[in-house]
C-alpha cells in the first residue's frame, strides 16, 4: 500500500486499523513511502517500509531503502531486452543534465522554502517529513565541478538552472531532452541522466537515436 495516499487523504485511522487486524493473524504489511521527502508515518510493528528518500539517520528498524523505478527504456522505446554495448575505455565518462545552481541568491531561496516546509510539518500543517537546511542544487553543483576538474573521469555535463529545464508539459520535455542530445555525436560517449523524470535513458549509444521516436 501507498503511506503517501492514505496519509493525505486523511485516512490514517482505516490504514492503522488494517495494519492492527492483519497484526492479530500474525501477518506484516509492506507499504511505500514515496516522494522526494516522504509523509510522516507512525512506528508499527508489523508495518515494513519501502522508501526511496529520507535520512538513514531517523530512520526506524522497519524502514527500508529502495531505488526508484522506471519504466524499462530498451523495451519502450526500441522493442529488445539487449542492452547496447561499447568498447572497454580505461577512463571512465560520467554525463549529467540536470538542475545544477551555484548561485548564491538561489541557495538563500532553496534554504528559506525548506525552513518554511520543516515550520510546516512541525506545527502540523504539511505531513511531509523535515529536511536538513541546505541547498541541494549549490550541493549538486559542487560535487559536479569537482569530478570535472578530477583528471581521473571524463566529464559531459549540461548545468540547467531549473528542475526539468523550466518545462512542464511532456511534449516539450521530450525535445529539450533531444536538443541535448544533439549536442553528442561521439559514439563511444555514454551518459547517465540523472533526471528519469524528464526521460529515463542510460547506458545508450547516442548514435542510435532517432529524433522522430519522441517527436
Amino acid at each position: 500500500m501507498s503511506c503517501n495516499y492514505y496519509i493525505q487523504t486523511s485516512q490514517e485511522k482505516t490504514t492503522i486499523d488494517f495494519i492492527e487486524k492483519c497484526s492479530t493473524l500474525d501477518k506484516n504489511v509492506v507499504a511505500f513511502n514515496g516522494g522526494d521527502f516522504g509523509v510522516k508515518v507512525p512506528y508499527i510493528k508489523n508495518l515494513i517500509i519501502l522508501r526511496s528518500s529520507g535520512y538513514r539517520s531517523k530512520f526506524t528498524k522497519n524502514e527500508h531503502a529502495m531505488p526508484s523505478f522506471i519504466t524499462d527504456p530498451l523495451k519502450k522505446y526500441y522493442q529488445t531486452d539487449r542492452v547496447f554495448e561499447r568498447p572497454y575505455i580505461s577512463k571512465p565518462v560520467i554525463g549529467f543534465c540536470g538542475q545544477a545552481n551555484d548561485f548564491f541568491f538561489n541557495a538563500a531561496k532553496e534554504i528559506f522554502r525548506t525552513f518554511l516546509r520543516n515550520t510546516k510539518s512541525f506545527i502540523g500543517l504539511k505531513k511531509e517529513e523535515s529536511q536538513q537546511l541546505f541547498s541541494t542544487s549549490f550541493l549538486r553543483t559542487s560535487i559536479l565541478k569537482t569530478l570535472h576538474e578530477s583528471k581521473e573521469v571524463e566529464t559531459s555535463f549540461i548545468f540547467r538552472k531549473k528542475y526539468r529545464a523550466g518545462v512542464v508539459h511532456d511534449k516539450t520535455q521530450i525535445k529539450q531532452l533531444w536538443s541535448f542530445m544533439k549536442i553528442y555525436e561521439i559514439q563511444t560517449m555514454w551518459s547517465v541522466f540523472v533526471e528519469p523524470e524528464i526521460f529515463p535513458f542510460a547506458f545508450m549509444k547516442l548514435w542510435q537515436w532517432d529524433e522522430s521516436q519522441f517527436l
